[in-house]
């Protein structure tokens, strides 16, 4: 959503907006005296979303204004409602140059209620029956200083946007309706969190099919629920496990049903459902739910200075992942990939995954791929798989296919990955060749490396620390690797760290019995020297029988037992 920037002299223009505005505010120190400042509200009507959905969001209709002067600790204002004034909503207040305040705004296009004791603090729907509340925005600065200048600010989407998506066509006067069970959230503009109240509310949303809305977005809505990287003590998104998708063809009174479990709404995402509606009617189709960042634009600038305000909450933020949802393994597409990923660098995918799955990730994220360039933080933490299937990031066929060979095509676009919690095993070749991937999350369920599995990739570090089966070649050529932990080793085979040139640790003091090798050097040969590497072992007759051993010995490491010293 871009919105046109109104500037007024000895004013604060205030702009509903998800885009970055670029202007600098350094107000310079002025000795105490009141200050006359009217604050400005401005949405431009025809571009209010830029969610990259057929239906737009409404305008807003109202706008109010917290503030708090923080020097005397005093509200001055609980919910200071703006005056209308063509398409700005304007606020005038007397203020004190030398004094900080708080600063809170929120404008919506109704449905909401503004508690009238606790104004901006306390503001929940104005109907919990009600179906269809609108739009709404909120932002809060809490130090912001009058005082010359014309400030600017961006204010965020406080609520999460539901979208129905007909991939296909559908018929005129087929109705499509959804409903679900809601939680109701009291929202606070001034602190940026949500509360759940007691009761839940059963929301149902129907549309008739015309002309218009015969392909892509059927219906949408908006609900507030909370978002995981606003502030810390919120519940991390809003999930709903009885979302029931509706079609009933015209003329024909049986409706045909889709339950979907597990769609999550975060406030400032949109949550896309998306499939054949149409289909219902003869199988149980699939549908793919993904958690779309469309709205989002954390360049967003502060009021009165020249910080930029973080959003909603003053915390670090933790990678906000994009969500896609498989209810059936294989039908991830490209097209879902691209449409959840956008102009962003991460995605989370649930549900269960195949071999299907993993060659659209895998072709995507090729270097001839559409996401060559994403370096892509990728998080598998919630797909249904105990294995990853062979190759599973590589895009040649066999590993004797480009083992010692140049691959004509590797993944250049995963820089991070995020496994699940119960995958047993690295399958074979799973990350060779994935150049530009430098951090792996293993979980502790991992007890196997496959043969190949990090071959030529750009690991800087290897955390394995259940790992007892390491398989031939499974770090071979990793140039970037430095730090290994490795479990309660059983076996190790030929050349599982050859060329591993730049290692500087290698912790292997979980092994408590001098492992099984099969094949010539675990490091390889003199050829390939580690001049900086230390290897940790657990006990001294561990160390002598690997120290002296010409399957460990040739490339010259160092040896010591004990806990190697932290990174």
């Amino acid at each position: 959503m871009k919105i046109n920037q109104f500037l007024l002299t000895g004013t604060v223009a205030l702009i509903i907006t998800s885009c970055s505005q670029n202007d600098d505010f350094s107000p310079e120190p002025i000795a105490s005296s009141p200050i006359n400042m009217t604050f400005s509200v401005s949405a431009d009507a025809e571009r209010l979303s830029r969610a990259g959905t057929d239906i737009p969001d409404a305008a807003p209709s109202r706008a109010y204004m917290y503030i708090k002067d923080n020097t005397n600790n005093e509200i001055l204002q609980k919910a200071m409602p703006g005056n209308p004034n063509g398409n700005l909503f304007e606020f005038s207040l007397e203020l004190d140059r030398s004094h900080t305040y708080t600063v809170a705004f929120w404008a919506d296009a109704g449905g909401y209620e503004i508690d009238s004791t606790a104004g901006l603090e306390s503001i929940k729907y104005s109907d919990t029956a009600n179906n269809s509340p609108s739009i709404a925005y909120a932002q809060c600065n809490t130090g912001f200083k009058p005082s010359e200048s014309t400030a600017t600010i961006t204010l965020q989407h406080a609520v999460a946007k539901l979208v129905i998506r007909e991939s296909s066509v559908i018929n005129v006067g087929d109705r499509v309706n959804v409903t679900f069970t809601r939680k109701n959230y009291i929202y606070s503009a001034v602190n940026q969190s949500y509360k759940a109240e007691s009761d839940n509310t059963t929301v149902s949303f129907e549309k008739t099919v015309d002309s218009s809305t015969q392909s892509g977005d059927i219906i949408s809505a908006y609900m507030l629920a909370p978002n995981d990287s606003y502030k810390a003590g919120n519940d991390p998104s809003m999930l709903v496990d009885d979302f029931c998708l509706t079609y009933t063809p015209k003329g024909e009174t049986t409706a045909h049903r889709q339950t979907i479990s597990n769609v999550s709404f975060k406030a400032n995402h949109r949550t896309i459902i998306e499939g054949n509606i149409m289909s219902l009617s003869k199988v149980s189709q699939s549908f793919s739910v993904s958690i779309n960042t469309g709205w989002n634009d954390n360049n967003t600038p502060g009021i009165g200075d020249e910080t930029p305000v973080p959003g909603p909450g003053d915390e670090p933020q933790p990678t906000v992942y994009p969500e896609i949802t498989l209810t059936t393994a294989g039908t991830l597409t490209e097209a879902k990939l691209i449409e959840a990923i956008g102009s962003g660098n991460s995605l989370k995918i649930s549900g269960p995954m195949n071999d299907a799955d993993f060659k659209v990730l895998r072709t995507y994220l090729a270097s001839d791929g559409n996401g060559s360039d994403k370096q892509l933080a990728l998080n598998l933490e919630n797909a249904g798989i105990t294995a990853l299937p062979n190759l599973a990031f590589c895009t040649q066929l066999k590993l004797d296919d480009f083992y010692g060979k140049e691959n004509p095509n590797p993944i250049s676009g995963l820089k991070e990955i995020l496994l699940p919690d119960g995958l047993t095993k690295i399958s074979d070749g799973a990350f060779a060749d994935c150049i530009n991937l430098t951090d792996v999350t293993i979980p502790s369920s991992v007890t196997e490396l496959g043969e190949m599995a990090f071959y030529r990739s750009g690991i800087t570090e290897l955390l394995a620390s259940s790992v007892s089966v390491v398989g031939g070649n499974a770090c071979d050529n990793c140039k970037s690797l430095r730090y290994a932990v490795l479990g309660n080793l059983t076996k190790i085979l030929d050349c599982a760290f050859k060329a591993c040139t730049e290692m500087e640790t290698m912790d292997i003091t979980r092994t408590t019995a001098v492992p099984a090798t099969m094949g010539n050097d675990i490091l390889g040969g003199a050829q390939y020297p580690t001049p900086n590497l230390t290897i940790y072992v657990s006990s001294q007759a561990i160390l002598d029988a690997l120290s002296t051993s010409t399957k460990w010995k040739l490339t010259n490491p160092k040896w010591a037992v004990g806990t190697p010293p932290n990174k």
